[in-house]
């Protein structure tokens, strides 16, 4: 059923061995062993990393930091590792799947690389954070699968994107496509309400380009809660 399916993902993540199992503890134990699998096995020998153990401990980091922006050099100072060693080890992790980058929505490419982004999991599973950051996790990785699938099948480039103005406002992504712009919050909640899309009808309303917007949440209905704005449950993202 959908919701011990959103249960299980949030839990124990999306990997065949921990999702049918339903184990969180052993789930831990597998998670453990895969990432000493990646971090000493498949980044040393494929990737000139040459310590690792701190490496480990940058992950833990951006495990803990999902949801939120993450500003590099601060995490290099946290660790005392240069701002390129930190950026040279988030695209080390991106060519493993461990993580993707969110970047921010805006008109010029230069500006968009030079803002912190937001880095994702590929496997929910692997975050350690709350479950409101955990469920947008979720949501992150299903749409870039989605967009994934639609560039196969369209030959379009869509891009993945996060948005915050000059008040602190946030959309928790934009989705991309040529002139196109479609807006999508992220709530943990089963009975979205017309309070949770004030920052998407706010989107919706600066930027010409957004053809709607799209509340995704926790519960089961599909509900329209503005003429551009639909409000539709997690697993849809998947149909």
């Amino acid at each position: 059923p959908p919701q011990e399916g959103l249960k299980r993902l949030m839990s124990v993540g999306g990997f065949p061995e921990p999702f049918l199992s339903g184990d969180e503890r052993a789930a831990r134990r597998w998670r453990r062993e895969r990432f000493d699998g990646v971090l000493r096995e498949d980044i040393r020998d494929l990737e000139s990393v040459r310590n690792i153990g701190l490496l480990g401990m940058f992950l833990n980091l951006l495990r803990e930091r999902v949801g939120n922006l993450v500003t590099l050099s601060r995490l290099a100072q946290d660790l005392q590792i240069s701002p390129k060693t930190a950026l040279s080890w988030l695209e080390v992790l991106e060519r493993m799947y461990l993580v993707f980058s969110v970047r921010p929505y805006t008109k010029s490419l230069p500006r968009a690389v030079l803002k912190p982004p937001k880095v994702y999991f590929f496997d929910t599973g692997d975050c350690l954070t709350g479950e409101g950051e955990r469920f947008e996790n979720l949501v992150a990785a299903s749409l870039l699968k989605r967009l994934h699938f639609l560039e196969d099948r369209d030959g379009f480039r869509y891009e993945l994107r996060y948005i915050r103005d000059k008040e602190g406002r946030e959309v928790d992504f934009v989705l991309e496509q040529g002139r196109d712009l479609v807006a999508v919050e992220v709530k943990m909640t089963t009975r979205p309400s017309f309070n949770d899309i004030k920052n998407l009808l706010a989107f919706l309303e600066e930027h010409p380009r957004a053809i709607r917007g799209v509340l995704v949440h926790a519960g089961s209905a599909l509900r329209h809660l503005h003429s551009k704005v639909i409000a539709v449950p997690w697993w849809w993202l998947g149909s």
